[in-house]
C-alpha cells in the first residue's frame, strides 16, 4: 500500500502543487491530500491546499457543466479554478490560462 501513498513519494525533486479536495469524497479520503500537503511542507516545497466540505470524487469544474446545476452545496468548490489560476501566476506562470 505504501506504493500508492503519494505522501511517501515526496522528495526534494517533487514539484510545487496546487491541491483541492472535498471532505465528502467517498473514493479518496480527504486525509490523503492533507498528508500530501504535510509531506510537501516537510520538504519546503510550495503548495496550496483547499478543502471544500461538499462534493463527490471527480467533481471537475464543480459548476453547472459537471453538477447538473442541481447541487448548490458543490458550487462553493468551483472556486478552486480561480484559486489555481492565481496560484499558478504566483508561482511564475504568466501565460493566459
Amino acid at each position: 500500500m505504501n506504493y500508492f501513498s503519494c505522501d511517501r513519494l515526496v522528495n526534494e525533486s517533487t514539484p510545487p502543487a496546487f491541491l483541492w479536495h472535498t471532505a465528502e469524497d467517498n473514493c479518496v479520503p480527504v486525509m490523503n491530500s492533507i498528508l500530501y500537503a504535510s509531506a510537501l511542507g516537510r520538504y519546503k516545497i510550495p503548495f496550496e491546499l483547499h478543502i471544500y466540505p461538499y462534493g463527490w470524487h471527480g467533481l471537475s469544474t464543480a459548476d453547472y457543466l459537471t453538477n447538473n446545476g442541481t447541487n448548490e452545496k458543490t458550487d462553493h468548490a468551483a472556486a478552486w479554478l480561480t484559486a489555481a489560476e492565481k496560484w499558478l501566476r504566483l508561482m511564475g506562470f504568466k501565460a493566459e490560462i
